[in-house]
């Protein structure tokens, strides 16, 4: 698509390029013409051309205008019509203004075969082929467009004898619900995922027996959700109005919230899933009242968005929730309560009605599916859930009632008296009184010579050490302080390093090849000395090789 985009000719010099079609021809300069792949503006640029098309075209065509702005995903269209006369005629529209542009669509597909007898030519549809091994998709999603419905594909993975987060991951990644239809399912992976990173494991360590288990029993859940098909059509034909409807829900490790929309007609009432979202629970605890507000919150944003696509006019949004403190902070200004219930509850009085909100019965509250989360047999045999309670199907729905609200009981804190008793290891603090190394050294030097003196005069020897140090003193002395410091820094791996075991994956020094030498240093092996020696020349910059020497050499 971005190649059908010219650049302005006084703008095409910022898209300059050295190119030679041969290894032996000289390079050349070209300047690309058009918007290019890869550049940060190439998006913008196309879907504002195609915007601007079809905002010069709208006064003829105002219907597919509209389409063109508003149903267009770069250069996907995903629309539809009420009837086959409609969809013929916007098919005949779109592919008008879009030729004035020189744009020409293919690919076409419908539930409908007779819409695309108005497809002629070379644009002519191809017909879809739902094989496994060949999935077609929308946008991401699979769509059957002989049955209209939404399906879902897991690829096969390999069997593997070690089960670690590297493998994990990319598993849980391939269930792709943007609109999440899955949620039930999906939260339990994104608690799986928390409890791994609660745990500290590096990418490529087994993970333990218990989230071993879970994990084998959610993987094998996975193959069902081939089962799961989802119509796409959601409104039932000629309803007199609409209505939608949110619920909210939390546990203690997730919240989430649900919609369904309400399509009544005058004999019938049609009630759908619209779209749902899931959260996990922040590994700071929290009360569980916040955690539903949280996921009113959640509520109250996702309603914003989905008023704001669906083109058509609602006459009511319900919103749910059985928390009744949530409906009581909502009932009060948000200045009442502290800093955390108060941000949350204005932004919540900002993007809804506060008359908006009802309380329902944990039982019939459907969010409690996607906070607690369920396997995905449950989830394809669940009416419940794909549908909505029985009483929001009912033509003439239960008159709603605000609950009676009492007075909000105040967060209680409880502090804890605890005795404990720690072993902590002294450190000597003779480091932080110098600032210069080599008198440190001496210093130690003279101290050993001095315990080494009183050791002789207690055994009346006359192994007296006199007179200015020497070169051995301080060489003893030095490495008497650096074995301090290791000891105090690396203690967990010295300890290992003096019973020969290997250390932890976790060591920040494992990748070095730590070992001791004669004198209980810890010393590096492999080609940490090159690594030094590249580490000094790149601090020295420019200075030269004898200034890099000098300081490789040089002493503290």
């Amino acid at each position: 698509m971005y190649r059908q985009f010219k650049i302005h000719p006084m703008h095409t010099s910022l898209q300059r390029i050295l190119w030679r079609p041969i290894t032996n021809e000289p390079v050349k300069t070209c300047d690309l013409v058009t918007v290019t792949y890869g550049t940060s503006s190439a998006p913008y640029l196309a879907t504002r051309s195609l915007n601007q098309l079809a905002i010069e075209e709208g006064a003829l065509f105002p219907t597919a205008s509209t389409i063109i702005q508003r149903d267009f995903y770069v250069d996907d269209l995903l629309t539809g019509a009420r009837n086959v006369q409609e969809g013929k005629q916007l098919i005949r529209e779109v592919n008008l203004v879009l030729s004035k542009g020189g744009f020409t669509l293919r690919k076409w597909a419908s539930n409908i075969s007779d819409v695309l007898t108005e497809v002629t030519g070379d644009k002519k549809p191809t017909l879809l082929s739902w094989d496994s091994d060949k999935p077609q998709k929308t946008l991401g999603l699979q769509w059957h467009s002989a049955s209209d419905t939404l399906q879902y594909r897991i690829s096969q993975f390999d069997c593997i004898d070690v089960i670690t987060k590297r493998s994990v991951l990319p598993r849980i990644a391939q269930i792709f619900d943007p609109l999440g239809l899955l949620s039930p399912i999906v939260v339990r992976s994104k608690l799986l995922m928390q409890c791994l990173w609660q745990l500290q494991l590096d990418w490529d360590e087994s993970i333990p027996a218990n989230i071993h288990t879970l994990w084998l029993n959610f993987q094998q859940e996975l193959d069902i959700l081939h089962d799961i098909k989802v119509p796409r059509k959601i409104l039932a034909s000629n309803y007199e109005f609409l209505e939608i409807h949110g619920f909210s829900d939390a546990s203690e490790r997730a919240y989430g919230v649900c919609v369904y929309i309400r399509s009544v007609t005058k004999n019938h009432v049609t009630s759908s899933l619209l779209c749902s979202k899931s959260r996990v629970a922040p590994l700071k605890s929290t009360t569980l009242p916040r955690l539903e507000l949280c996921g009113a919150l959640l509520l109250a944003r996702l309603i914003v968005k989905v008023r704001s696509i669906l083109n058509n006019p609602i006459r009511r949004t319900c919103l749910w929730t059985d928390s009744t403190i949530v409906l009581a902070w909502l009932k009060a200004s948000s200045k009442t309560w502290k800093t955390f219930v108060a941000n949350r509850v204005g932004k919540i009085q900002d993007l809804s009605d506060i008359n908006d909100w009802y309380h329902i019965a944990t039982h019939d509250n459907l969010a409690d599916l996607v906070s607690r989360g369920v396997t995905a047999s449950e989830l394809l045999n669940n009416d419940i859930w794909w549908h909505g309670p029985c009483w929001l199907t009912q033509l003439k729905m239960l008159q709603l009632q605000q609950p009676m609200l009492g007075e909000v009981p105040k967060e209680k804190t409880r502090n804890q008296t605890v005795t404990m008793i720690m072993s902590q290891k002294e450190t000597f603090h003779i480091f932080t009184r110098y600032s210069c190394q080599s008198k440190l050294n001496r210093i130690a030097a003279y101290c050993i010579r001095y315990i080494t003196n009183l050791r002789a005069r207690i055994t009346r020897t006359d192994d007296l050490q006199v007179g200015p140090l020497t070169i051995e003193e301080v060489t003893v002395a030095t490495s008497r302080l650096i074995r301090n410091i290791q000891e105090h820094a690396f203690e967990d791996e010295i300890r290992c390093l003096s019973k020969n075991s290997p250390l932890s994956n976790r060591s920040k020094i494992l990748c070095l090849n730590p070992f001791l030498d004669e004198n209980r240093l810890m010393r590096v092996g492999g080609s940490c000395p090159g690594m030094l020696l590249a580490c000094l020349w790149k601090k020295c910059g420019e200075a030269g090789i004898k200034t890099v020497h000098n300081m490789f050499q040089g002493k503290p």
